[in-house]
């Protein structure tokens, strides 16, 4: 079972997408803003984190930039999810991400996208070992 890191400010939507999260078979743990996620990130091993875009302080895409830059998590798997309409100017902006989904009040897209990045980083690893 993968760990998952869920970053989002609103309480009520990260304990319901935890819910779906949890039910597809993650392990899943919270954090209401960026500083919270770096401080999680540095103390417990994850395999991927759901990044929401308006984040309070540093914002989302600036966290996916910084992950990024980290050699420490540039094998984490990183999806942005947003409410935010996604323009090709804002994908442009999150090169960084996995990938970008929008939250539609349905999980499905979202744990097919963990499932697909997750099991492609499983695959690599084996490939690489």
């Amino acid at each position: 079972m993968p760990n998952l890191l869920v970053i989002d400010d609103d309480a009520g939507a990260c304990e319901a997408l935890c819910r779906a999260l949890s039910s597809a078979g993650f392990r899943v743990k919270t954090a209401l803003s960026a500083e919270e996620a770096l401080y999680r990130l540095d103390r417990e091993p994850f395999e991927g984190a759901v990044i929401d875009l308006a984040l309070p302080g540093e914002g989302g895409a600036a966290l996916v930039d910084r992950l990024r830059s980290d050699a420490r998590f540039r094998e984490l798997a990183l999806v942005v999810h947003t409410a935010t309409p996604v323009t090709p100017l804002l994908r442009l902006r999150l090169l960084e991400a996995d990938a970008v989904v929008e939250k539609d009040g349905r999980p499905d897209q979202l744990l097919d996208v963990l499932a697909c990045i997750l099991q492609a980083r499983s695959a690599e690893a084996v490939y690489q070992a």
